[in-house]
């Protein structure tokens, strides 16, 4: 089942991919403390202004990469919102999430 939300400024401000997961996973219900929870970044569509604070998150974070090389310092940013982001969705108001069943699973410990 969808559910689409949206989520304050705040929240979101100076988050990672990681931690914006984390904030999605919290206002949806579930414990993030939880060492076995993942996310399927398959599963979930952001706002058009989500991966723009990303962005500067990730600038403010990285200052020196920034000054160093700003191009290839971008690039960076840019492969890991592809390989591990949501998808950005026009349509969706700002600061607005939709998740799609999935989107928050746990991992179960194998036996040995």
């Amino acid at each position: 089942m969808e559910k689409t939300f949206k989520l304050e400024r705040e929240t979101l401000a100076g988050r990672d991919i990681m931690g914006l997961y984390d904030a999605i996973a919290a206002a949806l219900g579930y414990d993030i403390s939880d060492e076995s929870i993942r996310y399927d970044c398959r599963k979930v569509c952001i706002s058009e202004n989500i991966p723009k604070m990303l962005y500067e998150t990730y600038e403010a974070q990285n200052p020196q990469a920034f000054l160093a090389d700003r191009e290839q310092a971008a690039f960076e940013v840019a492969r890991l919102l592809l390989l591990y982001g949501p998808k950005a969705d026009p349509s969706l108001p700002d600061n607005t999430v939709r998740t799609e069943d999935g989107f928050v699973f746990y991992e179960k410990e194998e036996i040995a």
